[in-house]
């Protein structure tokens, strides 16, 4: 049985103001999930995207926007946001403080970032 430690999980702090924790993913063990632990500091969004598979973000602490298709929905601690399949989305932090999540999908999730397709490489 695989278990994943916050030391030895792996850390992808590429873009200012993000912070993802990879949990569970095949690669640390996962057949079909993944998870990982997502923070965002007050005024921090992701770029346009979208997704071919469902994205859960469960919302720990702070609060988490997401824009898809001109609607705005948001959730504090103790609710959730779910990305729709195929459409382009942002999520953000509106503030006043950092917001920690974690966000599961299917291992087999891949983006498209403008005309970009990958798996992020948290979710492999």
């Amino acid at each position: 049985m695989p278990v994943v430690t916050p030391v030895a999980a792996v850390r992808f702090d590429d873009h200012p103001g993000t912070n993802v924790i990879g949990l569970a993913s095949p690669s640390r063990g996962s057949a079909e999930l993944s998870a990982w632990r997502l923070r965002l500091e007050p005024g921090t969004a992701s770029p346009a995207h979208s997704l071919d598979r469902e994205e859960v973000f469960v919302i720990l602490d702070g609060r988490l926007r997401l824009t898809c298709d001109g609607v705005v929905e948001e959730a504090q601690a103790g609710g959730a946001l779910i990305a729709p399949v195929g459409a382009e989305f942002t999520i953000s932090n509106p503030g006043p403080g950092p917001v920690d999540a974690v966000a599961c999908a299917p291992s087999a999730i891949r983006a498209t970032v403008g005309d970009q397709s990958f798996a992020p490489p948290w979710a492999v």
